[in-house]
């Protein structure tokens, strides 16, 4: 998950989506994120690998600008 300024991409992608008019990611992207990895892949080391890989796109609802 990116960090901007010591805050997750949760505040920033909310931001972006409220700029653009967009409804922002909410509980339902956050409770996404936890649960797929778990039910993706066994182990913590590949459920943590999962997670970075999918985090960017599971709470981004609006497109980033640049």
């Amino acid at each position: 998950m990116e960090r901007v300024g010591g805050r997750c991409g949760i505040w920033t992608d909310r931001q972006d989506a409220r700029r653009l008019g967009q409804t922002p990611p909410g509980q339902a992207e956050y409770l996404d994120i936890l649960r797929a990895p778990r039910r993706m892949a066994e182990g913590e080391v590949e459920q943590l690998e999962l997670l970075g890989e999918i985090a960017e796109f599971a709470l981004r609802k609006a497109p980033r600008d640049g």
